[in-house]
Order: C-alpha cells, then structure tokens, then sequence
C-alpha cells in the first residue's frame, strides 16, 4: 500500500524502530526518539544497498 502525506506526517514514535513501507522501496523510518528518515532500498548486483 503506498505511502501517503497525512499518514507519513501523522505517524507516532513508538518503543522500537518503525519502517512502512511504499510496497517498493522506499521506506520510512520512525525512530523511537521522533526522528523521520527516507531511506531507498535497492539490490546492485545481487546485494541489497541502503541509500541514506
């Protein structure tokens, strides 16, 4: 299910780290403290990259 604004912009820190996801590759991480980062995972020859 992709990835709206009012639910990226609603979502609550909670006491892990969370990461919904596009359905693609583009992730979203909440982590407990409140920090929001995008982070875009892709395969390069096989290995799977995190993009920062």
């Amino acid at each position: 299910m992709p990835l709206n604004d009012l639910e990226s912009r609603s979502a609550k820190p909670g006491d892990r780290l969370r990461k919904p996801s596009d359905g693609g590759s583009l992730q979203h991480w909440i982590t407990p403290d409140g920090a929001r980062r995008w982070r875009l995972a892709y395969r390069f020859a096989g290995a799977l990259q995190r993009a920062l």
